[in-house]
């Protein structure tokens, strides 16, 4: 009975002991990873798509909104919203409600892009649910895919001949080939 008692307190002092390390390393962990956020998400830091931008202008997060330009794998521009609003805007109606913004050809345009094979433009899927890119061939590219401004101060892109679903929204990069 002597060993039993013996035996059993060693098993209630290993198991002490291991709820404290898992304790002690699963505090370390949480730290971290509320550390590794705060640092990704401090709005103190400048936004590196967002550094070279004539205008400015927040999205209602405060965050500052930018879509980058990217030619050929390098950025060449990034432009904001109030940077998109200085460009012609037009209307169009797709997915049966009215879209306005500048053209995808005069944001290329302003970019001093005029020669290129294809647009990928990445963002949001509808709903905001996932990331999603949609690639475009400049042969579907004409006055009637339009980056829409919303409600949200970010820009859809969209178009009368490319079905609602696959419109992005919250366009943060346009990647040109």
């Amino acid at each position: 009975m002597r060993q039993q008692k013996s035996i059993s307190r060693g098993c209630k002092r290993y198991a002490l002991s291991n709820w404290h390390f898992l304790l002690s390393v699963s505090l370390i962990l949480a730290c971290s990873l509320l550390a590794i956020s705060l640092a990704g998400c401090s709005q103190g830091a400048p936004n590196a798509a967002a550094t070279n931008t004539p205008g400015s202008s927040t999205t209602s997060s405060g965050n500052v909104y930018s879509i980058a330009i990217v030619l050929n794998g390098e950025q060449i521009a990034s432009f904001t919203k109030d940077d998109l609003l200085k460009l012609e805007q037009v209307s169009i109606e797709a997915g049966g409600i009215e879209q306005s913004g500048p053209t995808l050809l005069s944001v290329l345009q302003l970019a001093g892009i005029s020669d290129f094979n294809e647009v990928t433009a990445y963002g949001l899927t509808k709903g905001r649910l996932a990331t999603a890119e949609l690639t475009l061939q400049k042969s579907q590219i004409d006055e009637n895919v339009v980056l829409d401004m919303t409600n949200r101060d970010t820009c859809k892109l969209c178009g009368i001949n490319i079905p609602q679903d696959n419109w992005i929204i919250d366009v943060n990069k346009l990647e040109v080939k």
